[in-house]
């Protein structure tokens, strides 16, 4: 039986350059992660990389600073069902978009867009760099804790316009927007039942301007709401994810 919290086997994110040769050396949050469990010489470790690969290791040895692990066995990671869900999301302040990150990483988004839209209220003036390094460190905590075997990517914030216009043409385009009340995401079903690629865009903590949402209309996207009530901007990113997982995706398949 599975429980809440850590995976039975303790699990580790680390790029596949630096597990060449089969041993892997570890040091700061890796290794305080180790030590937080109490894990000793021989434990077993799953580890998983960034070429969807994962391993069987064994934690070698333990220091206050450092460890070193050995890779025994190496499988491609689990496949998951449904299209890949790319999130355009407006920039929202502080730890509301921490929450963001984490848990639509927990549900499987595989692509996270920074947008600065008219409404932005947080407008990062050169840390950039350093927001998108704490997401992308955020989105590697929460697939590790949550047992998954592909972290996200996460880009660097752009502008809505220029994201809304790189979106592939071949994609299932969905705006969210708390004015529409006529479309949801299960009416999309009806006309998209197996879109190759989702992309969702989620505003700000002020919403989308109407001029923004003639952009998205103009680029392909359909304008969908999430129901009578107005939710947090980033309660609307995790429930639209989760409800695209329902219906496209992994939450729509029996637990094997």
């Amino acid at each position: 039986m599975r429980t809440w919290g850590y995976p039975v086997v303790p699990r580790l994110f680390i790029p596949a350059h630096r597990l060449m040769g089969g041993l892997a050396r570890l040091t700061g949050a890796e290794v305080r992660h180790l030590r937080a469990m109490r894990l000793r010489p021989g434990a077993q470790i799953t580890v998983f990389d960034d070429r969807n690969n994962e391993h069987d290791a064994v934690l070698r040895r333990i220091a206050p600073r450092a460890a070193e692990i050995e890779i025994r066995s190496t499988l491609p990671a689990r496949s998951w069902h449904g299209p890949p869900i790319v999130l355009i999301a407006g920039i929202l302040k502080g730890p509301r978009m921490d929450i963001l990150v984490e848990k639509t990483t927990e549900l499987g988004v595989s692509r996270i867009v920074p947008a600065l839209t008219e409404l932005t209220v947080a407008r990062p003036r050169g840390t950039e760099g350093t927001r998108t390094h704490r997401w992308r460190r955020l989105a590697v905590s929460a697939a590790t804790q949550c047992g998954r075997a592909q972290v996200p990517s996460i880009d660097a914030p752009v502008l809505f316009a220029d994201a809304v216009r790189a979106v592939p043409h071949d994609a299932l385009r969905v705006l969210l927007w708390e004015q529409e009340r006529r479309v949801a995401l299960p009416t999309i079903h009806t006309t998209q039942p197996t879109p190759a690629t989702i992309v969702l865009a989620t505003g700000p903590e002020g919403g989308f301007a109407a001029t923004e949402v003639d952009l998205a209309l103009a680029a392909g996207f359909t304008v969908s709401g999430l129901g009578p009530h107005i939710l947090r901007a980033e309660t609307a990113a995790i429930v639209a994810l989760a409800l695209c997982q329902l219906i496209w995706g992994e939450l729509n398949v029996p637990a094997s």
